[in-house]
């Protein structure tokens, strides 16, 4: 189920990557600013990466993988409004492709942790099963 909603939070990942992460106003009209412009490359990477990591069941690296995608993304986010400003556009707005691609992140680092408790659980279990106390 884990492995599941991690490829979800992946599939997710891609798809905004692929998608329009801000648009830009000026004096010649409104155009969309590409995520493939501006990171998304990595985070596609990332993001087959986390599939894989899920398949092998590496939740600990899943994890990580997409804490730094969401990081990634969260800093252009952040630095890519002045950036096109300073390029000289009079307005500059997120949209979906970058907020997209964060939820993705998010819920792929979600599987992630629930898988690590899974496990932590199961350890447990066992520990006490060949302490042969049962856990407090």
């Amino acid at each position: 189920m884990t492995t599941l909603l991690a490829a979800t939070g992946a599939a997710a990942m891609i798809a905004g990557a692929l998608g329009p992460w801000a648009t830009q106003l000026s004096v010649l009209g409104q155009s969309s600013l590409p995520g493939m412009d501006y990171g998304g490359v990595a985070v596609i990477l990332l993001a087959l990466l986390v599939t894989l990591l899920a398949v092998v069941d590496r939740p600990t690296l899943v994890g990580a993988c997409a804490l730094a995608a969401a990081l990634w993304i969260c800093i252009v986010m952040y630095g890519l409004p002045g950036a096109v400003i300073s390029a000289g556009a009079d307005e500059v707005s997120i949209t979906w492709g970058a907020y997209l691609a964060l939820a993705g992140c998010l819920v792929a680092l979600g599987a992630a942790l629930r898988r690590e408790r899974v496990l932590a659980q199961a350890q447990g279990a066992h520990h006490a099963a060949v302490v042969g106390r049962p856990e407090a």
